[in-house]
């Protein structure tokens, strides 16, 4: 009996040793991977730190491009404005330069002769055509002048020669817009012979004339004409192919 009892002492005391020892063990693998976890821990956490530094870093450098855009863009829309402004002041400027002209060629003076009648061509000692000067524009007319040609020539008409009757009036007259017109008598000299006569009745030649008065107005500096010539018909004047101009 005693032996048994020893027996199982013995027996209880071996049992107990491993099992402390499985207890001291697993102590030991606790703290050893508790140690490795914390060992192993510092890395990651250090490696999340600096991808959250780059990322905060990359934020702040995104912020400060936008912020830089922002001025930038700014610049451009203002540049763009000053431009199109810039534009529309060109083109008011040059409408208004345009409706200026307009108003003031509308207003200027204008001179324009005009066929009046033929009078003791074929009868009497004094033949003459009067021709009409009058001034159709908004403004007078100053310092009017005028000189005319007379010639008594055949068809085709080319030009007046240096034998045509030319006559210049220096005396400077004024003209007011919508006025009576100025009747000019210009008479054919020399006097027509019969055989004169007869070569205008039979249209083999034609007395031709031709008139240029020059003035100013007060709303253009340089000085303007006014030109027109004509030839006698049996009815009345025609224009003749030169000499109808104006400035």
């Amino acid at each position: 009996m005693l032996l048994f009892i020893i027996l199982a002492l013995f027996t209880n005391q071996s049992s107990k040793i491993p099992y402390q020892q499985q207890l001291a063990h697993d102590e030991s693998r606790q703290t050893k991977s508790y140690s490795n976890y914390v060992s192993k821990a510092n890395p990651v956490i250090a490696n999340v730190i600096p991808y959250a530094n780059a990322d905060n870093k990359s934020r702040d450098q995104k912020t400060d491009a936008e912020d830089n855009s922002q001025p930038r863009t700014m610049l451009r829309w203002t540049i763009a404005l000053v431009i199109v402004n810039a534009v529309y002041v060109c083109v008011a400027f040059l409408q208004w330069r345009a409706i200026k002209y307009q108003v003031r060629m509308s207003h200027r003076a204008q001179l324009a002769p005009s066929p009046h009648g033929v009078f003791e061509l074929f009868e009497g000692d004094a033949p003459r055509i009067q021709i009409t000067l009058a001034n159709i524009g908004g403004s007078t007319a100053y310092n009017c002048r005028y000189e005319t040609w007379t010639e008594l020539l055949p068809f085709p008409f080319t030009d007046f020669s240096s034998r045509a009757d030319h006559v210049i009036f220096e005396e400077p007259c004024v003209l007011y817009p919508k006025h009576v017109p100025l009747t000019i008598n210009i008479p054919i000299r020399p006097r027509l012979t019969m055989e004169d006569r007869r070569d205008i009745l039979a249209l083999r030649r034609f007395v031709c004339i031709r008139i240029r008065a020059t003035y100013k107005d007060a709303l253009v500096w340089h000085q303007r004409y006014a030109s027109a010539a004509f030839y006698v018909e049996k009815d009345g004047l025609a224009f003749l192919p030169k000499y109808n101009d104006a400035n």
